[in-house]
């Protein structure tokens, strides 16, 4: 499955920007994923998820490798705090829908980080392509802390 998930931003409020530089108030995000789809393994440093199940059933997974999970149906919600390692997939036929509310910090790439695996993975679909990913400010340290 893709490493990746769409995601449609909805802003609370007309002065509200997802990733500002200066701190920012809580973002609400609508992902949507088709089957066997989701992010895999990522930690952020400052922000909060909380995920709410809205369509669909999803398989979360969190810690340094994945090795505790739960699972979500519609209307469960699971919250995750910064610097714990989070993925999760989407494990029903049908398309799925989470609502994201993310809390603390800012939200922009420089809060994500991907275990040293994720280099791994990506590398051996293209030579050179996490040292693109890092060249965009992208990091593969969660979980070595």
């Amino acid at each position: 499955p893709p490493l990746w998930v769409t995601r449609r931003c909805h802003r609370p409020s007309a002065n509200h920007h997802c990733g500002r530089s200066e701190q920012s108030s809580p973002c609400r995000h609508g992902c949507i994923c088709p089957p066997g789809t989701g992010p895999g393994l990522h930690s952020h440093h400052k922000t909060t998820e909380t995920f709410t199940c809205i369509r669909g059933r999803f398989e979360f997974r969190w810690g340094d490798k994945g090795e505790d999970s739960l699972f979500l149906g519609p209307l469960d919600t699971f919250t995750v705090p910064p610097g714990v390692c989070r993925g999760f997939r989407n494990i029903s036929d049908e398309e799925g829908v989470l609502q994201v509310l993310i809390t603390g910090g800012i939200h922009d790439m420089q809060d994500i980080e991907f275990p040293p695996d994720v280099a791994d993975e990506l590398d051996s679909i293209q030579s050179g392509l996490a040292d693109f990913f890092r060249s965009t400010g992208l990091a593969f340290k969660a979980g070595l802390e």
